[in-house]
């Protein structure tokens, strides 16, 4: 595997694994700056909205180009399973974004 291809597995990584901790961080973040008086509400729900507006949209473009890799691969691993694949990303994609990563593309 070359560096360049062992550097985009590795980004691929981090966006898979990014939106949910930056979501978890949100929710539990928010509420304690907001219960401590600690900013303004304004402030802080508009950061914490921005954070979730950059979360959905790595989570919608790596969901992209992994489906784009379950449909174009010949991975014997994949071959027989794209259907199951592309449904498990679709419907229970934050979760299974690091799998997937983790089964696939970590090499």
């Amino acid at each position: 595997m070359t560096s360049q291809r062992r550097g985009l597995a590795a980004l691929f990584g981090v966006l898979s694994i990014a939106p949910l901790a930056m979501l978890i961080a949100v929710s539990m973040l928010e509420p304690w700056l907001l219960h401590q008086d600690l900013g303004n509400r304004e402030v802080v729900s508009g950061w914490a909205d921005i954070v979730r507006m950059v979360s959905g949209v790595t989570i919608i473009l790596t969901l992209v180009v992994f489906l784009t890799i379950v449909h174009r691969s010949s991975d014997p691993r994949l071959a027989n399973k794209k259907a199951l694949w592309t449904s498990v990303l679709l419907f229970a994609n934050v979760f299974a974004l690091p799998v997937f990563w983790f089964k696939f593309l970590r090499r």
